[in-house]
């Protein structure tokens, strides 16, 4: 089981998770919350539950689906309010 959460707050945003992963189903432990590279006006954390390398390419794939055009971010937010 995965747990996550992520806290808004005035001065930020704060993500934790707990540290248990599985690699070829054996059970490790270790770092399961992923800072995508920044771009110039937004930054994406992602984090999951199960394999650890699935996790991974799916941190990769949403990394180079992102654009990187500064119009985005506006345009997502009009999306979701």
């Amino acid at each position: 089981m995965t747990i996550a959460i992520g806290i808004l707050s005035e001065s930020g945003i704060a993500f934790g998770s707990d540290t248990m992963y599985t690699t070829g189903g054996i059970v490790n432990y270790g770092e399961k919350i992923f800072s995508l590279p920044a771009r110039p006006t937004y930054r994406v954390i992602v984090t999951g539950a199960g394999d650890i390398d699935f996790i991974r390419s799916a941190s990769q794939k949403i990394d180079d689906a992102l654009p990187t055009r500064p119009s985005f971010l506006a345009a997502l937010t009009t999306i979701i309010h």
